[in-house]
């Protein structure tokens, strides 16, 4: 076995390192110290064999470069080393500082913004102020249109399109300078001022607010009275009726009068003019104006017992068939059956066979009647009454004793 010389293995071994360093010189440098290259040139034994030799330097050659190869991939991936205190505190400020830059910067923006928005507003209230007075002043132009429109259909019975002229004159206005010249419409023409008030009348039960209904009526009421054919008329009966049915809802003792002066003067007249054998003006208000008539009918059908003595029986009950409604017929009909056995005890049957035939052709204009199922219902109440005051016969006896009475005069 051949033996390598000290001179000899220290040069095979600085040829191998030079061809490490050539291989990573590129990617790192490595310095061959003294200290490194003492374990390899310690001297071995002569008696060494060149290939134990051999491996032992292959063996140092395989940790030397394994650790070069540690300390090239280490300084690969080690990270950027932590910055100085110093260093962070100088990036913080640059930070601070362009963020306070940005904020000052959105402020002024802000407030450019704002002041813009400002004076935006101020100009849409100019605007809105200057609109308010064309309007205002439109309106008042236009006020005096408004009340034509406004008289011309309250006189035709349009109560819609005179609510609508109403609201649009008093736009700004308080109700009691529109009354005063409503009124003094309505009595500008002699000739057509019931009518006018009439349609007043359906006019103001249309208005909202009971005050301002009140206001009309106690401004209504002196005209009325300063004519007779009005307050003793109609058209006092309707302005009383309907100025209580506030007054008497609200329980107003203050505004009483308006039903006390008006209606009930009507009251009594139409009263003593049915004691009287007279109808016509009645029946005129109940084809006129039935509802109100309605509020109304029974005590124009029933009587005290000094009225009834004054009352001319056989002709009163002829009364109830001269009203146009079947329903007014049976209330009138119905109101007569119940005061007539207490006020003729002894002659009643007489009446009851006159009234069985009066009930008989009322029945006819029943079975016509649009509300045929109330006043169905209001027939047989009436007919039920005959049995209930005779006790033993019943409305189909006193029909049949109606017919026979009728058969011989005629």
């Amino acid at each position: 076995m051949r033996i390598i010389p000290r001179e000899s293995l220290s040069v095979l071994v600085g040829v191998l390192l030079l061809q490490v360093g050539s291989e990573t010189a590129a990617e790192c440098t490595i310095e061959v110290t003294e200290d490194l290259m003492r374990p390899l040139l310690s001297a071995p034994s002569p008696s060494w064999r060149c290939c134990e030799l051999w491996n032992n330097l292959l063996l140092q050659f395989h940790y030397t470069r394994r650790n070069l190869t540690a300390c090239e991939q280490h300084e690969e991936t080690a990270g950027t080393p932590e910055p100085s205190y110093a260093f962070c505190q100088l990036m913080l400020d640059n930070v601070r500082a362009d963020l306070e830059g940005d904020r000052r910067m959105h402020e002024r923006e802000m407030t450019i913004r704002v002041q813009v928005a400002q004076m935006e507003i101020r100009k849409q209230e100019q605007e809105k102020q200057a609109m308010g007075s064309e309007l205002v002043k439109m309106n008042n132009e236009w006020r005096p249109l408004y009340l034509e429109l406004l008289l011309t259909n309250i006189g035709m019975g349009y109560v819609r399109q005179a609510l609508k002229y109403y609201h649009l004159y008093l736009e700004g206005n308080s109700p009691d300078t529109l009354h005063g010249p409503i009124i003094q419409w309505v009595y500008r023409d002699p000739k057509r001022e019931n009518q006018r008030l009439d349609n007043l009348f359906t006019f103001v039960r249309h208005l909202p607010g009971k005050a301002v209904k009140l206001a009309l009526y106690r401004l209504i009421k002196p005209e009325i009275l300063k004519r007779p054919g009005q307050r003793e008329g109609y058209v006092a009966a309707v302005a009383g009726l309907d100025a209580a049915r506030i007054v008497f809802e609200d329980d107003n003792q203050n505004e009483y009068h308006l039903y006390t002066d008006l209606y009930e003067p009507v009251e009594k007249r139409w009263k003593s003019q049915v004691v009287a054998g007279k109808y016509e003006e009645l029946i005129a208000f109940a084809t006129s104006h039935p509802m109100h008539y309605g509020e109304v009918e029974n005590s124009f059908s029933t009587f005290k017992p000094e009225e009834w003595k004054k009352l001319n029986l056989n002709q009163f009950i002829t009364f109830p068939n001269r009203l146009p409604l079947a329903k007014q017929r049976l209330e009138a009909l119905l109101m007569i059956l119940l005061q007539l056995k207490e006020r003729n005890q002894s002659d009643f049957k007489n009446y009851l066979v006159k009234l069985a035939g009066e009930v008989d052709i009322c029945e006819a204009l029943v079975k016509k009647s649009k509300d045929s199922d109330s006043a169905q219902d209001k027939l047989a109440e009436v007919k039920r009454k005959f049995l209930e005051i005779d006790g033993n016969n019943d409305y189909e006896y006193y029909l049949r004793e109606s017919k026979k009475g009728q058969s011989k005069s005629g």
